[in-house]
């Protein structure tokens, strides 16, 4: 068996690790330290190859002295959030052009298609949702008393539940002008309205998040 070098963020961490263990022991270890009471594993490289979330599944009951070499990338919850903010604009994006389809799609009495896509619009604003939700609530943790959710979130976020609540009857009474308007106008703006305003308000929180110190 090998000496495994085990490094955490690409830097050596000199840990005496028995190569009977497994990398689950080795996880576990790790995140029962202090000093990573905020953080969670986002990555395992392994021989300096990234391992996908299967492979990492499969190669935690493995013992690590059969590898070279293991990396483990730590990130906190709040830099999570904050990359999952970067990645909101792609998602809108995504949101926007599945409309469009969905639009066209009625707009041809494509039947099959259309409904196929309207299903899909509605779980990915949905997910939209949720993944905004998780974000605030770990900057509400992060900032505690600190914490302000910014105006044009809460006024966005009440006007997108009152366009998804509306869509629901035009769907099922088959209105379909009003069901293109509340999609292609009324949701599109709103969803370009996050890009606009919202988002940038909740990544602008970064610095008063970098700011406060974890207590451990």
């Amino acid at each position: 068996m090998n000496n495994v070098v085990i490094t955490i963020n690409n830097k050596n961490t000199n840990r005496s690790v028995n190569n009977n263990a497994t990398v689950s022991d080795v996880v576990n270890e790790i995140l029962s330290e202090n000093i990573y009471a905020d953080q969670i594993i986002s990555q395992i490289s392994v021989n300096g190859k990234a391992l996908n979330i299967n492979e990492e599944d499969s190669i935690l009951p493995s013992r690590v002295g059969q590898f070279e070499s293991i990396d483990f990338r730590l990130q906190s919850n709040i830099d999570l959030a904050f990359e999952a903010l970067q990645s909101c604009n792609a998602y809108i994006d995504n949101i926007i052009a599945q409309i469009t389809e969905l639009t066209a799609a009625y707009q041809e009495c494509r039947v099959e298609d259309s409904n196929q896509l309207f299903a899909e619009v509605i779980e990915i604003t949905d997910l939209f949702i949720q993944l905004v939700s998780r974000i605030q609530k770990t900057l509400r943790a992060h900032l505690q008393e600190n914490w302000e959710k910014p105006r044009s979130v809460s006024q966005l976020e009440i006007h997108l539940l009152s366009i998804l609540k509306a869509i629901v009857p035009a769907k099922e009474k088959n209105d379909l002008i009003m069901l293109c308007d509340l999609l292609e106008y009324e949701l599109v703006d709103n969803l370009k309205q996050w890009k606009i305003k919202a988002l940038p308000e909740l990544k602008s929180l970064r610095q008063a998040c970098d700011s406060i110190t974890p207590s451990n």
